[in-house]
């Protein structure tokens, strides 16, 4: 018995396609986590890990090149830059990400989503 070879796809959905594809926005990543942030207020819910308010200038940036970096799997290379302090390698780079602030930033972007 042979393969069964691919349906192509029909011309309306093609078109479909590319309408839909047209009428998106190009937009970053790090773009549209801050518009989000700021429909939501995601961001606001990582919090350093002792609890106690953060001396970090720029943290939501960090967090941005943070929530990047980890769900595109690249590492914080690519996200770090030496002329920008948010981008830089720190010790408090990472304290605000965790479990419980990941959990209260999908909570606050679902109120907004109802």
């Amino acid at each position: 018995m042979d393969k069964l070879g691919g349906v192509g796809e029909p011309e309306s959905l093609t078109c479909l396609k590319a309408t839909t594809e047209a009428m998106l926005p190009r937009i970053d990543l790090p773009d549209l986590l801050f518009e989000a942030h700021s429909w939501t207020g995601f961001l606001d819910a990582f919090k350093h890990v002792s609890a106690r308010p953060t001396r970090m200038d720029g943290l939501l940036v960090s967090l941005v090149a943070l929530l990047v970096s980890e769900a595109c799997n690249i590492g914080l290379t690519p996200v770090s830059d030496p002329d920008e302090r948010a981008l830089t390698a720190s010790p408090e780079a990472g304290n605000g990400q965790r479990q419980d602030g990941t959990r209260r930033g999908q909570a606050a972007a679902r109120r907004m989503c109802r």
